[in-house]
């Protein structure tokens, strides 16, 4: 069996326009569709105006979570890139 990680975001380039991790496998794409329908729901059932610190502690919960992700199942930078 093969012992390669499997990594479910590339690598992004050290130069360019291309910075952030796209996703590569089934795994990543549910994670982007789960945070962009937390980011959704909070929004639609916490009131913003009302809950200013629940709404914001909610999002930063969201987007910390998110972030850890994209960190632990991504692939490492490359730095062999001179482009």
């Amino acid at each position: 069996m093969d012992k390669t990680p499997r990594y479910w975001y590339e690598a992004p380039l050290p130069r360019g326009w291309r910075r952030y991790r796209r996703p590569v496998t089934w795994e990543a794409v549910v994670v982007e569709a789960g945070f962009l329908a937390a980011l959704w729901t909070i929004h639609a059932v916490v009131d913003e105006r009302r809950h200013v610190l629940l709404f914001f502690g909610l999002i930063l919960g969201v987007v910390l979570a998110y972030c850890a992700i994209h960190h632990w199942k991504g692939e490492p930078k490359r730095r062999d890139l001179w482009f």
